[in-house]
């Protein structure tokens, strides 16, 4: 992990992990959340970092509009600028108030465009594309394409998704990386014969009979 954070100091890139059912998606990316928090904790270093967990069954977790107004809300307190930013952001809020309206896509569009310029760099990181409302995610990967050609600072934005046919379409010139249920089947062997191995009655098991119960575990557990 330290490997990539580095590799990516000094570009703006737009990544994609495509990952099939059974993979974990969200623990994988939660994972990767952790590092990064743990890293900027430890070694705070003024990096603007965000994320968000998309979900199909909570609406107001698979709307562009809320992933967008949370990244607002995690950057907009930044280190340097903050009581400029902070009051900026009272002020907008209290004018949308008045006049009965909320932020729109294109106003977060801009608080994030100018959170961006204050950090040194930013990651943005987004779970389960997928999702997303399939008729408005497009949404989303337009404004990640404008965050990166619109800011001069280095943006990272981490995305992972399943490999839905027009999100590998959108995707299909960014560095992606696919994962596979299968890709985890020898993990889950070992794990399954070490766990075998630990019980005093089974070490005279029938060689079959164990390797059947091991091939059926792994059948059943898709791959998580």
């Amino acid at each position: 992990m330290e490997l990539v954070r580095h590799e990516w100091l000094y570009t703006s890139t737009l990544s994609l992990i495509d990952l099939s059912t059974g993979t974990g998606k969200t623990y994988l990316t939660s994972r990767v959340i952790d590092e990064i928090r743990h890293s900027l904790k430890h070694h705070p270093n003024h990096e603007g970092f965000a994320f968000f967990y998309c979900n199909r069954n909570e609406p107001q977790r698979r709307e562009p509009l809320s992933v967008l107004r949370s990244f607002v809300r995690q950057l907009s307190t930044p280190i340097r600028c903050a009581d400029s930013i902070q009051r900026e952001l009272r002020q907008f809020y209290s004018e949308s108030r008045l006049d009965a309206s909320e932020p729109t896509l294109d106003d977060c569009e801009k608080y994030l465009l100018k959170f961006i310029s204050v950090y040194l760099k930013t990651t943005l990181i987004l779970d389960a594309l997928d999702e997303c409302e399939r008729d408005q995610r497009h949404k989303l990967i337009n404004y990640f394409h404008a965050f990166l050609a619109k800011t001069t600072r280095p943006v990272k934005i981490f995305v992972s998704s399943r490999p839905d046919s027009d999100i590998k379409n959108t995707f299909k010139d960014v560095a992606s990386v696919e994962i596979q249920a299968t890709d985890n089947y020898d993990d889950i062997s070992k794990f399954i014969s070490s766990k075998i191995a630990e019980h005093e009655k089974w070490k005279t098991m029938n060689k079959a009979f164990e390797t059947e119960i091991v091939n059926t575990l792994q059948r059943q557990s898709q791959g998580m």
